[in-house]
């Protein structure tokens, strides 16, 4: 929690929203979907998609790379208990799993997480869903400076969710 955000609650406001992987706070994004301890916005859920979606799930399926192979609406509403949900096999679980554990601070990747992984994922390829995650966390850099949006994506890409009236109106 920054110095804003501590002196925020102190002072009984709520501090911001951020997406747990990037960062951003809620109004920056169009849309958050929260879980539990956990946040996250449309471009990072679009970007995990992206990396699970290149490898086939058959062998003798080649994935499609445009939006159709994006989550669906429901697994979209279901991101917050994809542990839990039919909507998700295994392999998704477990990139999520990673993508959640990657991006926390301190980072909590476990020898048990990394197994799991390594059972879906080939070397080759976990190197490069790490450096993805990674490149996507750069924005703490800024954050760091108090750098914000250049604006050039402005309410094109992610989409805020029904927030419930105790998130929306803080005080």
């Amino acid at each position: 929690m920054t110095a804003t955000e501590n002196e925020a609650t102190t002072q009984g406001a709520r501090p911001a929203i951020r997406c747990s992987f990037c960062q951003k706070p809620t109004s920056e994004v169009k849309k958050m979907v929260a879980g539990p301890g956990v946040y996250i916005c449309d471009v990072c859920v679009a970007l995990c998609v992206d990396i699970i979606a290149r490898e086939p799930k058959e062998p003798s399926k080649v994935p499609k790379t445009g939006w159709e192979e994006r989550l669906s609406d429901d697994e979209l509403l279901a991101l917050p208990r994809y542990q839990c949900s039919d909507l998700f096999d295994d392999r998704e679980k477990a990139a999520l799993d990673y993508t959640v554990a990657v991006m926390r601070t301190p980072v909590e990747v476990t020898d048990e997480l990394f197994e799991r992984m390594k059972e879906h994922f080939s070397d080759k390829q976990m190197v490069e869903i790490t450096a993805l995650l990674t490149v996507v966390n750069l924005d703490r850099f800024n954050a760091a400076f108090g750098i914000g949006s250049a604006g050039f994506s402005d309410g094109m890409v992610c989409v805020l969710p029904d927030r419930p009236a105790e998130i929306a109106s803080p005080g």
